[in-house]
């Protein structure tokens, strides 16, 4: 069962794209599209994952006017902190966050994050996901959190290729890029809170796609060294992370065998 509810999202892009706005499905969305979001929402209280989307810079000012003219969606005074996902890095950014209005009842955030932040750029094409006219609901079956989706849907929504989305984390977690680092007297502890987060999201890339050493050389490699030793590290190590979780899983913590990593390698944007 899906942990989304994905109608906010769809809306919010379609709205978007009318005004001419470049959009991208970043956080925990992507992730989710990637088999790769390992955050629990059981917590009664947690609203669930917040809905992400990165805009140009161009665009990031008046993004949040152009979704709450609509009439459609407001300001959420109180950001959700996302702890367990990014350390509460939007938050702490002070992004703006947005609910749905009488329409929905949603409880989702929508955050609007800047392109230069996020480390993709929405307005180069080269940077989504291209689902071609032969993919199938077969290609995403493995996804739990996609089954609120239709195929149309899928293909609707502006989602990151992986390369892209990998090399997106250290502008977005690293700590030489990260804004709020030296924000105030508790830089240090932020810093290596966003550090470990860091760390987790590329494990859990690598575990939720099956990323292999090869798919690092070809992607990573020239473009990032630093962050393609990271990657690699996490593709040695991943048997080591099948102890603390799901025992029937033997290839890693999201794929249980050879054929589960078959229809995992079937979404679109892994290459």
């Amino acid at each position: 069962m899906s942990r989304f509810d994905w109608t906010p999202l769809r809306v919010a892009v379609g709205s978007l794209r009318y005004h001419g706005v470049s959009v991208c499905v970043g956080g925990e969305a992507a992730f989710a599209y990637f088999n790769s979001l390992f955050v629990d929402y059981d917590d009664p209280d947690d609203q669930g994952p917040v809905l992400e989307l990165i805009v140009s810079d161009e665009w990031f000012p008046a993004a949040t006017g152009i979704l709450c003219s609509s009439g459609l969606f407001q300001p959420l005074p109180s950001a959700p902190d996302s702890l367990g996902f990014d350390g509460g890095w939007r938050a702490l950014n002070g992004f703006p966050h947005l609910k749905t209005t009488g329409w929905c009842s949603s409880l989702s955030a929508i955050a609007i994050v800047p392109g230069s932040c996020a480390g993709i750029n929405p307005e180069d094409r080269s940077v989504f996901v291209e689902i071609y006219d032969a993919v199938t609901d077969k290609n995403f079956g493995a996804c739990l959190d996609l089954q609120g989706l239709s195929l149309d849907a899928i293909k609707f929504l502006p989602w990151p290729r992986l390369p892209v989305f990998m090399r997106s984390l250290p502008k977005r977690l690293g700590k030489p890029a990260n804004p709020v680092a030296s924000a105030d007297d508790d830089s240090d502890e932020t810093a290596v809170d966003l550090e470990n987060h860091f760390q987790a999201a590329v494990e859990d890339l690598v575990d939720g796609m099956n990323i292999s050493l090869e798919w690092v050389y070809r992607h990573v490699n020239v473009q990032d060294p630093e962050l393609a030793a990271r990657v690699r590290q996490a593709v040695n190590k991943r048997f080591e992370r099948l102890d603390w979780m799901e025992p029937g899983n033997r290839i890693t913590r999201a794929i249980k065998n050879t054929e589960h990593a078959e229809v995992i390698a079937l979404i679109p944007g892994h290459d």
